[in-house]
């Protein structure tokens, strides 16, 4: 059975898929098949991976400074949820500029990660923080 499925495609560029990793291998361990310990899956990308070269995780942002983190959540989301996959890519983007203060920076791949101490998921973005998008003019 293949376990990679694609969900959305709002823009030709996306690629919204799960069940793949960032090199492409499919997870073993699958959110479906493991709640509370599956592997890390890719959510959403717009580019290679040596694109990138910066990452950061959500769980990280609120450890580093927790008040700028709530403030720019409301700010660019409207709300202050730890749940990131509430939130589209264009927003994280935006997000994520104001937080490394890149204007330029561009946003190649969010993955899913489960958290096996306490089961609640975490996301990773990578990103290119001197790379525009080609599709912003």
């Amino acid at each position: 059975m293949d376990k990679t499925k694609t969900f959305r495609k709002p823009h030709e560029d996306f690629v919204y898929c799960e069940g793949v990793d960032e090199n492409d291998n499919p997870v073993q361990k699958t959110k479906s098949e493991y709640p509370y310990s599956y592997d890390g899956f890719i959510t959403w990308r717009c580019g290679e991976n040596e694109e990138g070269g910066s990452t950061l995780y959500s769980d990280r942002l609120l450890r580093q400074n927790y008040e700028k983190c709530r403030a720019m959540m409301q700010k660019h989301f409207g709300k202050q949820s730890d749940y990131w996959s509430e939130y589209i890519p264009e927003q994280i983007e935006l997000f994520l500029r104001d937080w490394c203060n890149a204007p330029n920076l561009k946003l190649i791949y969010i993955m899913e990660y489960c958290n096996v101490s306490n089961g609640y998921p975490y996301w990773r973005f990578d990103f290119n923080a001197n790379k525009k998008n080609e599709y912003e003019k």
